[in-house]
């Protein structure tokens, strides 16, 4: 006999169990058995402005080098921060641990996504993402590659981060 679980249900176990199941990959991945990572509270790591991102985003590297290859790291954003029109070269896959965000790949509706949402985003998908005004958002972030942002434009096109910054001022996050 089986037993219907309502959907939403099951998402907050997919969700919970993915989260936590993440969270494990990243801290035993590549860690040095001698060093093994423990980290209580997410929002109190050592976040330190990117260059290339946003002000209002911060970064904290947890396993690897951002720069130089595959890489777990924290991203703490403001209230209302947004990250506007990007790609990156690497497999982004995000888990919130804390906060309210909002995600929205090129050519589907905006998504909001609460505490223990898991996102994965394949190379050079186009998205755009924001922190809402409810509080800050921390983020975890699995690379599985040198981690860098392409900002563009609504064509596609690079753009300088100034730009993009601009660009996301003038369309503001109605409707998204």
């Amino acid at each position: 006999m089986s037993i219907a679980m309502p959907e939403a249900i099951r998402m907050v176990i997919l969700s919970t169990w993915t989260t936590v199941a993440l969270l494990w990959m990243a801290a035993s991945e590549g860690a040095d058995p001698a060093h093994p990572l423990t980290l209580l509270q997410p929002d109190k790591a050592d976040f330190k402005a990117v260059p290339g991102a946003a002000k209002c985003n911060k970064m904290a590297s947890l396993r690897g080098d951002l720069a130089t290859g595959p890489s777990t790291f924290l991203t703490q954003l403001t209230a209302g921060c947004v990250a506007p029109w990007h790609w990156h070269t690497a497999t982004e896959e995000i888990v919130v641990l804390k906060g309210e965000a909002v995600m929205q790949t090129k050519g589907d509706a905006p998504v909001t996504l609460p505490v223990g949402a898991y996102s994965q985003l394949t190379p050079k998908h186009q998205h755009r993402f924001r922190c809402t005004k409810a509080g800050e958002c921390v983020v975890l972030v699995i690379a599985d590659a040198a981690f860098d942002i392409h900002w563009v434009n609504a064509g596609g096109a690079e753009i300088s981060l100034e730009e993009a910054m601009k660009l996301a001022a003038q369309d503001g996050t109605k409707g998204w």
